[in-house]
């Protein structure tokens, strides 16, 4: 055993070895699980941890963090890995022992952020959970994420698919419309009738300021009817009847 001892440690045994030889005090080798022998491996193993004490190393474990397409139990085994690396904390199975506290925060932390967020909101026992139950609400929480992306998504498809029925309803009715009057319609734009006839001359075919008649006296007033053309009174008092033109511009 202490050819054992000495391979292992080389030349960092004498730190460690105090008065340990594996003999008692008259040289005899100790037997194997005589209590002699527990006591002196039980001290031998108090210098070890004493000299070759872990140091904690926060900043590893923090790294340690949930990747995208990674799922919760993936991570949670990673997680164990670095915590037990760098904790620094003696192992312990234990559900409420220190360190199974430590890695159910540490491996809360590490978790996304939108999960983190639903998990404190539903886990009111967060403080003194296992875990195995973190992991189990990090797996819901996983899913609730899912399925409520899958949703948006699908509200989104309908809401396009209603916006591009709209827009095909509007376009045909344009179409309608301006079969007629609009661009691309056939025909002419106007339709000259007496009743929308050229108020300076009279005549079918042009509006007045179309018109190229050239007046006797500019500076006289028309008086004429704008509906018979006839003096003596104004359009408002003419008792012909006036022929309704849904396409002309001057009804």
């Amino acid at each position: 055993m202490l050819q054992c001892f000495t391979q292992l440690f080389g030349h960092r045994w004498c730190r460690v070895a105090g008065g340990f030889t594996g003999c008692d005090d008259n040289g005899d080798t100790l037997a194997h699980d005589s209590p002699d022998l527990r006591d002196a491996l039980r001290l031998l193993f108090e210098r070890i941890r004493r000299v070759y004490i872990q140091t904690a190393d926060y900043g590893k474990i923090s790294q340690c963090k949930k990747k995208d397409e990674e799922d919760a139990q993936n991570f949670l085994d990673r997680m164990r890995r670095v915590f037990r690396a760098n904790s620094a904390i003696p192992y312990d199975e234990a559900e409420a022992g220190a360190y199974q506290q430590q890695l159910k925060r540490a491996f809360l932390q590490g978790l996304k952020t939108e999960l983190r967020r639903y998990i404190d909101k539903h886990w009111v026992h967060q403080n003194t959970g296992t875990v195995t139950q973190a992991l189990e609400y990090a797996q819901h929480a996983h899913k609730t994420q899912r399925d409520r992306k899958t949703d948006t998504f699908g509200m989104q498809d309908s809401l396009m698919a209603l916006h591009r029925s709209g827009s095909k309803s509007r376009q045909s009715g344009r179409g309608g419309f301006r079969g007629h009057r609009g661009r691309g319609g056939g025909g002419p734009r106007h339709s000259y009738t007496q009743s929308n006839a050229c108020l300076k001359c009279g005549k079918i075919g042009h509006y007045a300021r179309q018109c190229r008649t050239i007046l006797q006296n500019p500076g006289a007033r028309d008086d004429n009817c704008w509906i018979c053309n006839e003096p003596g009174h104004f359009a408002r008092e003419c008792n012909e009847k006036r022929v309704y033109n849904p396409n002309s511009t001057q009804n």
